[in-house]
């Protein structure tokens, strides 16, 4: 695609004639101005080799936790699940991990997923570091047992593969 119509060598369609107007809410239409090479880049393009997939799981900066669900309501008992990124929020007034699985499941932690990431967190983490977090953590596999019901609560048993 061109940066502006009067770049196009046979002239350019407009976007709602070939049917794209709206998309995720964004109107697309060509820029009032046109570009050029000494104006600014349109768009940041970053290249990445696929041998350096980073093992480590990712921060969770910006956490909506209206977005993620209670492990019992979205894990599969008998169910094997690998946390790729992790972050630490508040919840109805409780600090929760809240992580992203590598299926990309968004699971807000109970009692017992909460106890094995410390633990898995624990062994990996050099020194001492702030209570959310997870530089240097390896991915993380679990495997979702069954779900329990304690104290008027629901609850997830989970245990570390």
């Amino acid at each position: 695609m061109f940066p502006s119509r009067e770049a196009s060598p046979n002239g350019a369609r407009k976007f709602c004639k070939v049917g794209i107007v709206e998309v995720d809410n964004i109107s697309i239409a060509w820029p009032k101005r046109g570009h050029r090479g000494t104006s600014n880049p349109l768009a940041e393009i970053f290249e990445y080799d696929d041998e350096d997939d980073d093992t480590n799981v990712l921060h969770l900066k910006a956490i909506h936790v209206s977005l993620y669900m209670a492990d019992y309501q979205i894990l599969e008992p008998d169910t094997e699940y690998t946390i790729v990124a992790a972050g630490y929020k508040e919840y109805r007034g409780e600090h929760r991990w809240h992580f992203i699985t590598e299926c990309g499941l968004k699971v807000r932690a109970g009692k017992s997923l909460d106890k094995i990431w410390r633990q898995w967190r624990a062994e990996h983490v050099d020194g001492t570091q702030r209570a959310g977090s997870v530089d240097g953590v390896p991915f993380m596999t679990f495997r979702a047992v069954r779900k329990v019901r304690s104290q008027g609560t629901y609850d997830m048993k989970c245990r570390r593969v």
